[in-house]
């Protein structure tokens, strides 16, 4: 099933009230080190490989589970 951004900052926002503001902010200086957001059924964190296919650094889940 797949979330929209704001859906899945609202939803995390719920249970843990500080989190989205401090993970928008690592998101933010993670994308120096070309790692981005790739909002599906949670956050998963993506970096362009050179093979062409982005590796999947992590998911992080709406109810905060890595």
């Amino acid at each position: 099933m797949s979330t929209t951004e704001d859906e899945f900052f609202e939803v995390l926002g719920q249970k843990y009230p500080g989190l989205p503001d401090a993970l928008k902010s690592f998101l933010a200086k993670a994308e120096a080190f070309g790692v981005y957001a790739d909002f599906q059924g949670g956050l998963n964190l993506k970096h362009a490989a050179k093979t062409g296919r982005p590796l999947n650094m992590g998911t992080i889940h709406k109810g905060g589970i890595l």
